[in-house]
């Protein structure tokens, strides 16, 4: 039985002849450790990320920048529109008195 599980073992073949066996039995040698250094990593991570309040402070502050954005640009837009039609109004004006 033993002799047949082993010529099942699919195997490697080398440039220079060697054969190495290939394990398929998907045990992937995880002794526990392996998932110690990986939950470190993750617990390092976690401080950095962004949390629902600190979600929630960002949308706030966007909104508020966004509205600031459209009053400042409503503010210079009329503020244009009077300043040309008060160029126009005084060059009409010039070319009228001419």
């Amino acid at each position: 039985m033993m002799g047949e599980l082993l010529q099942m073992t699919p195997e490697l073949v080398h440039d220079d002849g060697t054969r190495v066996r290939v394990d398929k039995s998907g045990g992937g040698g995880n002794d526990g450790g392996m998932d110690r250094e990986r939950i470190a990593k993750i617990e390092a991570i976690l401080p950095t990320l962004a949390t629902k309040s600190d979600l929630q402070e960002l949308r706030a502050d966007f909104y508020k920048s966004q509205h600031e954005m459209l009053k400042w640009f409503l503010g210079v837009s009329i503020a244009l529109g009077a300043v040309l039609v008060s160029l126009g109004s005084v060059a009409v004006n010039y070319i009228v008195k001419s």
